[in-house]
């Protein structure tokens, strides 16, 4: 078991996806059972305050808190044999997705389906009681749990499951903490259980998340004949860790629906939606789930969602997302039919696509994506988590909304909602800006009144994300002094000491502190690299960190955070640096001495600014380009290391190097030059080549067709190290009709922004501004590798002058792939496509393409796709490989780390490749990676279209 103090661990720990920020005074990480119960008995010893933590469910500060954080998701992950009976057992850090993984060939799944299922873990879905999506259906967590091992204040192991009311009678002859339990809990819902009946929110209200389930074991044996068996373990479900901790857990399976259909309802009004809510749940839908005007808005601006948004029609004030599972897709087909003509009878919206089964996804993806996008928006007053997670009957929606917007009219809040329509439970966030006294008060002020509201309708103020320090305030309002003190007397029976988790559901500390984001953070006011006006100053880019932790998913879902993949540490994912950073920007007269910290500077150095955080996150936070401003900031503080001066010199030294190749590579292969250069002896270098590619191309273009000229980028690399990639290039873009005018880069653009050479960056772009323009001010300008030619589109805008932005924009609008062009020209130009088409050999060959991780994040796989369907005998595959772990020189200075980004999935893919298959990489660095630890020879997608071409 590893345990950790020091003052980095702590800030990583020290929020969650609230509002909220407390260090706590160590963290634990059990590797199994018998660390979690010495855990135990050393925290009852001392008194000391345990805090479990998994991922993905809170956001209501649970996991926040002074005293021991026990992290349960790096060890405690396994999964516990087969299936049998549609059960299965788990350990708490079991992610939702990978259990779903696991069981799809059995045809099965864990049936809470939440939007955070790729990184959020079994521990934490049973103490936030989570549901997710379809539990119209399904339910909640609860409802899926049968039994759990359960580990008590006193160091013992119990488990909780259903018993007999004989059972239940022995149990509370135990003269042990667990018959306490039980006789304190029977003993409470026998004299209360009419108060319970009265005061918990509606029977129809699936969401309820308020307070302790104390309604769960009112209806059941022996307190209500008709029930379940007496149980304890869904009781646990929704306790927030406050009351034991969750060894392993047995839970209920359900069967993969056969068929699955989607619609998504459009109305002009969010009123309207509400109305058609009730109407549509006759149609017994699987899922309704709202998404408004300004979640969908956000999506237009998000490198990855404003490919999720085809199927939306005109600008709807709201969209019900309408999912129906069945036995066939015929089925299906009718219930979507009879649906959309109810709506059209009672004049319900206005547009009411049918999404197909591809498509689907992608209505999901945003939909999931909610909170990430919402904490992403550009400006300062951001869609705060204070009231996202109260609960009505679906037939009190209309009113409760009616009643949530003019609150906020009164108080000039503009409010944002979404979520589980089809259970009542609406995600409103109202914008502030929590630095701000006078938004403190209204978070304050607005959280009371909803509480009021919702006390109102007989709902519940917590329907999935629970009561933690945010809720937990209102608790006795909610259920009132009688059942409050039941509550306090159930802590007591579990935990006499309040070592589990305490501050949480049972408080009365104000809910305005202790917050994340202080006056403070906006007061740093250093010399910057980038610009970052557009986006309020270098610390409001760090606080779109929300800590959603989409870096913490399962690797193969995507790239992000691939030194998180490799290694399981939250100091290696986007979440852990950019808390990092915020600490480091409030440090005040300490900032200079906290440049250096190890646990930060190591953190960052880890970063491969793979740049997938920029797409994959929700919020769009990206670390690839923080980690470059941080490194200017750190050379600005302290001055040039000899690495710094190393990469500022590699151009003149491939310039050298290339006059006497041969000697070089005996040079470069020399133990002495590796230590010098400060990379690993393990490591081979590129070679370079006998001769570097040399412009002496003819002008002529293919008299065929109407000549069109392009700018073809040669990064430094292809011109020194693998010149054959520009000289296919060139002859592939003159054969199919193109005038291609060669543009040989002086330096790397790439290597000094991820350096943090900010400045000289910025000379060199400059620099190449100039060589473009000497060609052409409006030539498509064409690039070979993906790193050096996507500055053009990203970080280029953010280091030019204000004055040069115009001319920045519109070389961005020039600026594409080899890929690109050419797919656009497929799309564009049916002639050409003809053209093309004869050009090229028609024999069948079999190919595997791995995009580049700034392709995937900045470009996305599509034009890669649309180019190979267009060429004749290929059957291809995109490879989901994630990042190859060489990101340029950091596979050379962190050979072991690179070697295990590689093996999460780059590795196992390319590795597995049909026979005869060819590896496809536009990347220099994902090729040399191929090479080096497979064996696999992966060529240019420019060299593989040269060798189709037909003589």
């Amino acid at each position: 078991m590893v345990i950790k103090s020091d003052i980095a661990t702590r800030r990583l720990y020290a929020t969650d996806a609230s509002v909220y920020q407390e260090l706590p005074v160590s963290v634990a990480f059990p590797e199994n059972s018998d660390d979690c119960i010495a855990l135990v008995n050393v925290a009852s010893k001392n008194k000391t305050p345990l805090i479990f933590r998994a991922a993905g469910t809170s956001i209501a500060g649970q996991c926040v808190g002074g005293g021991q954080v026990v992290d349960v998701s790096r060890f405690m992950t396994g999964i516990l044999g087969e299936p049998s009976g549609n059960q299965i057992r788990v350990q708490p850090g079991v992610i939702h997705s990978d259990l779903d993984l696991f069981l799809k060939p059995f045809n099965l799944k864990f049936a809470p389906e939440i939007s955070t299922s790729n990184r959020c873990m079994i521990g934490g879905m049973i103490g936030n009681n989570a549901a997710g999506s379809h539990s119209v259906i399904y339910g909640t967590t609860r409802e899926h749990v049968v039994a759990i091992e359960a580990l008590l204040t006193d160091g013992t192991v119990v488990e909780f499951g259903p018993l007999t009311d004989e059972q239940l009678k022995a149990k509370c002859t135990l003269p042990t903490l667990e018959g306490e339990i039980y006789r304190t809990v029977t003993g409470l819902i026998k004299q209360h259980r009419p108060e319970i009946l009265k005061r918990y929110p509606k029977p129809e209200i699936i969401r309820r998340n308020t307070g302790y389930p104390l309604d769960v074991l009112a209806g059941s044996h022996p307190f209500n004949k008709k029930g379940q068996p007496f149980n304890l373990a869904p009781f646990l479900c929704g306790t927030e860790g406050t009351l034991a901790l969750t060894l392993s857990a047995t839970l209920n399976l359900v069967k993969i629906p056969k068929a699955k259909g989607l619609t998504c309802i459009h109305f002009s009004s969010l009123h309207e939606a509400m109305v058609a809510t009730p109407l549509i749940l006759k149609h017994q839908p699987a899922a309704i789930e709202l998404m408004d005007r300004r979640l969908l808005a956000l999506t237009q601006d998000h490198i990855v969602h404003r490919r999720n948004r085809q199927w939306i029609e005109g600008m709807p004030e709201a969209v019900l997302a309408v999912e129906f599972f069945g036995p066939s897709d015929l089925e299906i087909h009718e219930k979507i039919k009879t649906l959309t003509a109810s709506l059209k009878t009672q004049k319900l919206g206005y547009a009411y696509p049918v999404i197909s089964t591809a498509d689907a996804t992608n209505v999901w993806a945003i939909r999931k994506a909610g909170l990430g996008l919402l904490m992403g928006v550009n400006q300062q007053k951001k869609p705060v988590a204070v009231i996202e997670d109260s609960a009505v009957a679906p037939s009190d929606l209309l009113s409760y909304t009616q009643a949530i917007s003019k609150i906020m009219a009164r108080e000039k809040i503009n409010c944002v909602y979404y979520g589980h329509a089809s259970v009542g439970l609406l995600h409103l966030r109202p914008e502030l800006d929590l630095a701000k006294a006078e938004d403190r008060l209204l978070f304050t002020a607005v959280a009371e009144e909803v509480a009021d509201l919702v006390k109102r309708f007989n709902g519940s103020l917590s329907g999935e994300h629970g009561d933690g320090r945010l809720r937990g305030p209102f608790l006795k309002k909610m259920v009132g002094a009688e059942l409050y003190n039941c509550h306090v007397e159930i802590k007591k029976a579990f935990d006499p000491d309040s070592i589990f988790n305490p501050g949480k559901i049972l408080t009365q500390e104000p809910i305005d502190a202790p917050l994340r984001v202080v006056k403070s953070d906006r007061q740093w006011q250093g010399e910057t690299g980038f610009n970052w006006e557009d986006d309020f100053g270098l610390p409001a880019v760090v606080e779109k960190c929300n800590g959603a932790a989409v870096c913490r998913k399962s690797a193969g879902d995507g790239t992000l955070c691939p030194s998180y993949h490799a290694t399981g540490e939250e100091l290696y994912n986007t979440r852990g640096r950019s808390n990092l950073l915020r600490f480091l920007l409030r440090s005040g007269r300490d900032f200079k001495q906290e440049l250096l910290n190890p646990a930060l500077v190591q953190s960052m150095d880890f970063c491969l600014s793979c740049k997938a955080c920029q797409s994959e996150c929700p919020a769009s936070v990206d670390m690839a380009r923080l980690k470059a401003e941080y490194l200017y900031q750190r050379r600005l503080a302290h001055g040039w290391s000899f690495k710094d001066r190393g990469v500022l010199m590699y151009p003149y030294y491939l310039r050298l190097a290339s006059k006497l190749p041969a000697l070089a590579n005996t040079l470069q292969a020399s133990p002495f030059f590796k230590k010098s250069v400060g990379i690993s002896e393990k490591c081979e270098l590129p070679l370079m080549a006998e001769k570097p590619f040399v412009d002496k191309a003819q002008r002529a273009g293919n008299k065929a067709m109407d000549s069109t000229h392009v700018i073809l980028l040669v990064d430094i690399f292809s011109q020194y190290q693998t010149p054959e990639v520009p000289r296919d290039a060139l002859r592939l873009l003159e054969t199919l009709g193109f005038v291609a005018h060669p543009v040989l880069m002086k330096t790397s653009p790439r290597q000094l922004i991820s350096q943090g050479l900010l400045a000289e960056a910025k000379k060199a772009l400059y620099h190449l501004l100039e060589q473009l323009n000497s060609v052409s001010s409006h030539y498509s300008i064409l690039g070979l590798e993906p790193s050096e030619l996507l500055v053009l589109r990203d970080e280029w805008m953010d280091l030019v002058e204000d004055n040069e932005k115009g001319q920045a924009q519109q070389i961005k609008g020039r600026a594409l792939l080899l890929e690109e062009f050419l797919a656009q020209m497929v799309v564009d130009n049916n002639t050409w496509l003809t053209f093309f088409k004869t050009r090229l050999k028609k024999e069948p060959v079999t190919v595997a393409i791995h995009n580049h991780c700034h392709q995937q994040s900045l470009v996305g796989p599509e034009p890669t796709k649309t180019l190979f369907e267009a060429v004749p005998g290929v059957k291809f595959r995109l490879l989901k490989t994630g990042c190859c772990g060489m990101a340029g020189q950091f596979g050379y200075e962190n050979p072991q780390l690179s070697e295990q980004v590689a093996k999460t999935s780059f590795l196992p893919a390319i590795t597995t490749l049909e026979k005869d298959s060819i590896l496809i990489a536009a990347g220099c660095s994902c090729r040399a990676q191929a090479a080096l630890l497979a064996g696999v020879q992966a060529v240019h997608p420019a060299t593989f279209l040269v060798n189709r071409l037909v003589c």
